[in-house]
């Protein structure tokens, strides 16, 4: 029992030494915001549009309130959390395509809550409104570039609509 006691007043001991930081708290929150990248290059805005996306449209081929579809629907809620984060994190407040994107992606996350909470009431105007978002980040920053599940989708309803 007292090897014991020993061994953890050792850990304790070594853990409480270790721990101190020479940086103040401070010093590391100035580092961390100066880090924040001025522009998001054309191939991360394009990944970001096609995480945003990939999951919204994918959600569409399966039957509403399906288990396949909720599970989707959720997913791209957490995807859309995840990337609003990281966003934040990477760049600079007043970087417009990263304010942009994260309206974006605020837009999807809750037009997916709304599906997965069964309120399809004005999906079409959400999904407009989405789509004038997409438009807009691809047209000013992305030279009409669109992330390939998206385009690929473009081109289907093209073909079956038109």
């Amino acid at each position: 029992m007292r090897k014991v006691l020993l061994v953890l007043l050792s850990v304790f001991m070594l853990s409480a030494c270790g721990g101190k930081s020479e940086m103040p708290a401070d010093a590391e929150t100035e580092e961390s915001v100066s880090e924040k990248n001025n522009e998001m290059t054309a191939t991360a805005a394009l990944n970001y549009l096609e995480q945003i996306t990939e999951r919204y449209l994918n959600s569409v081929e399966y039957e509403d309130g399906s288990f396949e579809q909720k599970s989707e629907l959720q997913a791209g809620i957490k995807r859309c959390e995840a990337i609003i984060s990281e966003i934040e994190e990477k760049y600079k407040a007043d970087l417009p395509i990263a304010t942009e994107m994260i309206d974006l992606a605020n837009g999807v996350k809750n037009t997916l809550q709304d599906m997965l909470d069964g309120d399809n009431n004005n999906l079409e105007n959400k999904n407009h409104a989405i789509g004038i978002l997409i438009g807009n980040i691809s047209g000013e920053y992305l030279d009409g570039e669109l992330p390939p599940t998206l385009k690929y989708n473009l081109e289907m309803d093209k073909r079956y609509t038109y």
